[in-house]
């Protein structure tokens, strides 16, 4: 049973620098403190290769997404893309710092530019990746604060679409932030919702908002007490106070001017935007969805693809994979569901 912390028992000041005196690296970062004392860390990897950070005014949203981020602007093998929906008011200390590509898009216009970038450099990355080149440099992690302000723009949340789909293998991430977790948040796109696995849940409105930023109906986000108290929701749980970075950090934090001066034009035309070409074999799409159906993993995957003689890599399983969950997902939403796998198998031939 989930309770209020008691005043007396309360700590709502945890600064990163006790808790945490160097960045984790590899992607990773201090989120804060657990009812023990224990340093909970969260970051981007195969099972969170993006995250969900949802709060209303006053639940220390803003507070915890800029942790998250200092500490990515000090881990060599992070590279930041930022969209602010506030103007830039939410991430201004984090100008012209290091590992920050390029400026904060602050507009509509800018995030279509910024992201239309990121799409090409994913895009790079695929290509690289087919010519068998695993060497892909740092991760890239868009960081977009009260996205939805952009994502009610339809090139932007069919960009933020196709970027959270195919961004994993590319080593591509994203990190959304928001105070109105709803569907409606998402620009209508709920595969951006369901490939949101990470989640940092500070206190929200209602049981509604909760489910959505939670992905359950408990525990619940909406009892949380506010000022930093949240969930972290990986392939477990957590209840942390959220650490925050000092003034003097921030001001000890060096500056430099940006890789990229301006993120440029975009393309108006949602059709002039390229989706990753790759081919599959029905035998390999079935492989794929009875994998995702069956609840498999990459190497089971691997397995079933070997013994057909389709001779996948890793990367290739990991996005037939991706496809399988996708289409069960899209059948679900359809009011479809797979009874058994061998339907699949019959309904593919074999």
């Amino acid at each position: 049973v989930e309770a209020p912390w008691p005043p007396e028992l309360a700590t709502k000041t945890i600064y990163l620098r006790n808790i945490c005196r160097n960045p984790r690296g590899k992607l990773r970062w201090a989120v804060g403190v657990d009812e023990i004392g224990r340093t909970v860390i969260g970051g981007f990897s195969d099972s969170a290769p993006h995250w969900l950070v949802a709060g209303t005014t006053g639940s220390g949203k803003t507070t915890a997404l800029l942790t998250v981020a200092y500490q990515l602007t000090q881990d060599p093998q992070a590279r930041l893309v930022l969209l602010d929906g506030k103007g830039g008011a939410s991430l201004a200390p984090l100008a012209n710092a290091p590992n920050v590509l390029g400026p904060i898009a602050t507009s509509v216009e800018e995030a279509r530019a910024a992201l239309r970038w990121v799409w090409g450099e994913l895009q790079r990355r695929y290509a690289s990746l087919a010519q068998g080149d695993g060497d892909l440099g740092p991760g890239l992690c868009v960081i977009m604060d009260e996205f939805q302000e952009f994502a009610e723009d339809p090139y932007v949340a069919e960009l933020l679409r196709r970027i959270v789909l195919s961004g994993r293998a590319a080593k591509v991430h994203c990190l959304l932030s928001t105070q109105h977790p709803t569907i409606k948040a998402f620009g209508g796109q709920s595969a951006i919702k369901r490939n949101l696995p990470g989640r940092l849940a500070l206190r929200v409105l209602d049981g509604r908002a909760s489910e959505v930023v939670i992905g359950a109906s408990v525990p619940r986000a909406d009892a949380l007490t506010g000022a930093g108290d949240a969930y972290v929701v990986t392939t477990r749980i957590h209840r942390v106070q959220v650490a925050m970075v000092g003034r003097e950090d921030w001001d000890a934090l060096p500056r430099t001017e940006p890789e990229i001066p301006s993120w440029g034009d975009y393309h108006s035309d949602l059709g002039a935007i390229p989706e990753p070409r790759w081919s599959y074999s029905p035998a390999e799409v079935a492989c794929g969805l009875v994998a995702a159906y069956q609840g498999w993993g990459r190497v089971r995957l691997l397995s079933l693809l070997q013994r057909i003689g389709a001779g996948a890599g890793s990367i290739r399983a990991d996005r037939l994979l991706s496809l399988g969950r996708a289409t069960l997902s899209a059948l679900s939403e359809l009011g479809y569901e797979l009874c058994q796998a061998s339907y699949i198998k019959n309904q593919l031939g074999g």
